[in-house]
């Protein structure tokens, strides 16, 4: 779970320092990476709401917005100011990794083994 102003979510994947508990279950209120992935009925919540909320996670360094119907996968990223930016990854791109000291991965890569060419 990642909580948010006074809501709390359920991302498809997150990635985070360490974890404490809150009523007894993990909470990640130190996520550095949080994945969305779209669906019809949370696609608009996921851009807006979600968003939002985890850009005040002050740990946060990404948010990732994956499509299932087209390679396309949407970045939100801190800078080391703070700042935060969005770009747009299609089809034969690669999906940079900052900060991790990982190579950036190709989308065909992130895709294989789905329907979505």
């Amino acid at each position: 779970m990642a909580p948010a102003t006074d809501s709390v979510y359920y991302p498809d994947v997150f990635v985070y320092r360490g974890s404490s508990v809150a009523n007894g279950e993990k909470v990640a209120q130190d996520a550095t990476l949080v994945v969305e992935v779209l669906s019809e009925s949370t696609a608009e919540i996921d851009r807006r709401e979600k968003l939002v909320a985890y850009q005040k996670l002050p740990g946060l360094r990404a948010y990732w917005i994956v499509s299932q119907t087209e390679q396309r996968i949407e970045l939100h990223s801190r800078d080391a100011e703070g700042r935060w930016q969005a770009l747009a990854y299609t089809a034969g791109e690669s999906l940079p990794l900052d900060g991790t000291g990982c190579e950036p991965v190709p989308l065909k890569s992130l895709y294989a083994g789905t329907d979505v060419a």
